[in-house]
């Protein structure tokens, strides 16, 4: 009896979304029609109704995630009901997925994009290199933030992470507040302190 063959489940996925049909995928691969639906639940690709096969080609879902759209947004444009389908098509095309809600709002992801920002990046190009939404991004460093003074006697000064160090330098604040607020160590803060006195 000859050995079988490994089936390989990703290649059925990808001929079936490029919008080949259950039974050419059948023969091709010497297996049942039953059994190609049922590799395809078990992957959690929703089955094809009647009508155009496929509404955007990988390309253009790839582009669109890439540029920051949601993905509710990208799902009710090209159709595609299963976020199992959805996150395939980015695997197979390389593309990182971006961080979830929740951690989007850790500190630690909030610094690094007020950092990034201090370096003269762009939204588009700190979302990319993070992986978040390009809206997010804006959020953060629109997002007023409330510098408590350690002495009494001085009152809160309220900032925004988009802005430079010489500008939060105009508002008042010491070398340790503006390196608190931008995640930069005192070293870096201080030199632009000393290029602008020099300047």
């Amino acid at each position: 009896m000859p050995a079988k063959l490994e089936l390989d489940v990703e290649e059925l996925i990808r001929r079936y979304e490029s919008g080949e049909t259950a039974p050419k995928i059948a023969i091709a691969m010497r297996i049942s029609e039953t059994s190609v639906y049922n590799y395809l639940k078990a992957a959690g690709v929703s089955r094809r109704t009647s009508g155009p096969d496929r509404k955007y080609p990988d390309a253009v879902v790839v582009e669109m995630y890439t540029a920051g759209m949601d993905v509710p947004k990208i799902q009710e444009k090209t159709g595609i009901k299963n976020l199992s389908t959805f996150y395939a098509i980015l695997k197979r095309n390389g593309v990182p997925v971006r961080l979830q809600r929740k951690k989007c709002d850790l500190p630690e992801v909030r610094q690094q994009i007020i950092a990034l920002r201090s370096e003269g990046l762009t939204y588009r190009q700190i979302a990319k290199r993070i992986g978040v939404n390009r809206d997010y991004v804006g959020k953060v460093l629109n997002a007023e933030v409330r510098v408590e003074r350690k002495e009494r006697w001085r009152d809160a000064v309220v900032v925004r992470p988009s802005m430079s160090i010489l500008e939060m330098r105009e508002k008042g604040l010491t070398v340790d507040e503006i390196s608190e607020v931008t995640g930069k160590p005192r070293i870096e803060v201080y030199e632009v302190f000393s290029t602008s006195s020099v300047a």
